[in-house]
């Protein structure tokens, strides 16, 4: 492994158990230059590429859509009627991958799912009461 790519690894690591990446954090001195806090922070910017990447090509986008519904209390009407999709679309992504019907979601779908889905309340009850349901 090259040493690139082991300091791309050392800072993933740390912005996973600190929550902060800390280079913005540090100001030149005599054990940092302003030249090395550059290429760290060029470092961490490829690492969030490369892990965006990766995450992207291996991520199975119809589970991650049936774990946002359920983080928003969404069933497949619901969400086609707030979408304004066909309900057999969205039915279809959101079913176990073994059954007949099931359509698995394109990168494109996705990225409209979640734009949609950043357009609505937080939860189902907040939906059904702008919707004049409750």
């Amino acid at each position: 492994m090259s040493y690139r790519n082991l300091l791309k690894r050392y800072i993933t690591h740390v912005v996973a158990h600190t929550g902060t990446p800390w280079i913005d954090l540090v100001r030149p001195s005599e054990f940092l230059s302003r030249q090395d806090l550059l290429e760290l922070r060029v470092l961490y910017t490829e690492s969030l590429s490369d892990r965006q990447t990766n995450a992207t090509a291996s991520k199975d986008f119809n589970v991650s859509a049936r774990e946002e519904c359920a983080q928003k209390g969404l069933d497949s009407s619901e969400l086609a009627l707030h979408l304004g999709w066909p309900e057999r679309v969205v039915r279809r992504w959101l079913l176990d991958p073994n059954d007949p019907d099931y359509r698995a979601m394109s990168e494109r779908d996705y990225q409209h799912f979640l734009f949609c889905l950043s357009q609505l309340p937080a939860s189902s009850d907040e939906i059904n009461n702008k919707s004049g349901q409750i």
